[in-house]
């Protein structure tokens, strides 16, 4: 009866431990396919957010793209206004001379039309200041009003061939202009 006792023991350990070992062996399984799905729940997410990364660092490349449309546009707008508000401005040069209004009290200086107000109190003077063309401009821009006026004056005087001459650097100073704005677009 002891052996008999000791063999079904023994057997008892035996099943105990193939239980144990069983379960343990099941457990560890169940863990291991625990962290694989974890795993590759991490590996989705980790590519979830390099595609959410390169999405936003796409939108910020646009946004900067656009962004900076805006200003070369706004800059080019403000600039072809500046052009025709100067064509404007010969032109009334012109109409004073046509209609005999020799009033050089209302011709505006170079530093109070539009160009230059944006020259020394504006846009340009914040952005453009170093600019080797923003600084050309002045000069020639001072010489549009200068000779204009200057034609007035003369034509007021009776001199129609130096306010003829006068028209002439007027214009050429306009080139000048002309020519420096279009370089501050590029």
């Amino acid at each position: 009866m002891f052996s008999f006792y000791r063999k079904e023991k023994g057997t008892l350990i035996e099943q105990n431990t193939q239980y144990l070992t069983d379960k343990f062996t099941h457990d560890i399984q169940t863990m291991t396919e625990q962290s694989k799905r974890i795993n590759d729940d991490c590996d989705n997410i980790s590519l979830v957010s390099e595609r959410v990364k390169a999405t936003i660092n796409e939108i910020i490349e646009l946004s900067n793209l656009t962004s900076n449309s805006v200003k070369q546009s706004a800059k080019e707008g403000f600039l072809n206004l500046v052009r025709l508000d100067h064509a404007i401005w010969k032109l009334s040069i012109y109409n004073k001379i046509a209609e005999k209004d020799f009033d050089t009290n209302a011709i505006p200086d170079h530093c109070h039309c539009r160009l230059g107000k944006w020259y020394y109190e504006g846009e340009g003077a914040l952005n453009y200041s170093n600019n080797s063309s923003f600084k050309l401009l002045e000069q020639p821009h001072a010489d549009v009003h200068i000779f204009g006026k200057q034609a007035v004056e003369a034509m007021q005087q009776g001199n129609a061939d130096l306010s003829v001459d006068l028209l002439h650097k007027m214009e050429d100073a306009s080139i000048g202009v002309v020519n420096y704005l279009s370089d501050l677009e590029n």
